[in-house]
């Protein structure tokens, strides 16, 4: 048998310096489109209850800041979130206005998680649809923000039996999930959504039974979902070396 390793390629970052890693080749040089001053401001509209909203700008606030990594004997899997502001990093920052808030009754989302599965996904869907197509008209708007509702019933992956692997997986209950579908009905408007769920921004929530998932800690987090915001808004955290 004969391997071949491939060597990992190299990223481009602000003023064309180069890593390997995208985390650190932000942190250390800034992103690919440095230049661009289009994105080093960020206008977000959320969508979610009043709690949901109040929880989403709190975390936002504190991602400001650095956040320490994860204490881990694989340090260059975990590194520190540099802070979303203007001087590292991304050298972007986020702002928002009341304007930009969309504030859904909880008793409604409440209601909607009694209905069967399929039911209160797509009525889910419609409540959060209606606010998205609000929002889709003010200007100013570069992503917006979608809080998950808490309640709604999570998709079921298909299941396989251990004992007979080569049959098909069973289908799962729901041929959809909620986040799927928002963000397909979400194409014909202007404005990109970036769904979130509460356990990202509130470390005290435990969802329940099957919906119970393996968390990230903070710093991942944050840079996960700030990568996203920022190329989402148009910018480019980094890309492929180019070869004159």
């Amino acid at each position: 048998m004969k391997l071949t390793f491939i060597e990992e390629p190299d990223l481009e970052f602000g003023n064309g310096s180069r890593h390997i890693d995208p985390r650190s080749g932000i942190n250390n040089y800034g992103p690919a489109d440095l230049s661009n001053t289009g994105v080093r401001t960020i206008q977000i509209g959320i969508v979610g209850t009043k709690e949901a909203i109040d929880g989403v700008k709190a975390w936002l606030d504190r991602c400001r800041e650095p956040i320490a990594p994860k204490e881990s004997p694989l340090s260059h899997l975990y590194l520190p979130f540099p802070g979303f502001h203007t001087s590292v990093g991304f050298r972007s920052t986020i702002i928002w206005n009341g304007r930009l808030e969309r504030t859904l009754d909880k008793r409604a989302l409440e209601n909607i998680a009694t209905l069967s599965p399929l039911q209160a996904v797509q009525k889910g869907v419609e409540l959060y649809e209606a606010e998205l197509r609000t929002l889709d008209e003010e200007p100013n708007c570069d992503v917006i923000i979608v809080c998950r509702p808490d309640d709604l019933p999570e998709r079921e992956e298909p299941k396989t039996n251990p004992d007979r692997p080569w049959e098909q997986p069973r289908a799962a209950s729901i041929g959809f999930d909620f986040h799927e579908l928002l963000k397909a009905r979400s194409l014909s408007g202007s404005r990109p959504i970036q769904v979130i769920r509460r356990e990202t921004w509130d470390p005290t929530y435990k969802p329940k039974g099957r919906d119970r998932r393996r968390q990230q800690d903070e710093a991942t987090k944050a840079w996960n979902l700030h990568t996203a915001l920022y190329y989402k808004a148009g910018g480019v955290p980094w890309r492929m070396t180019r070869h004159v």
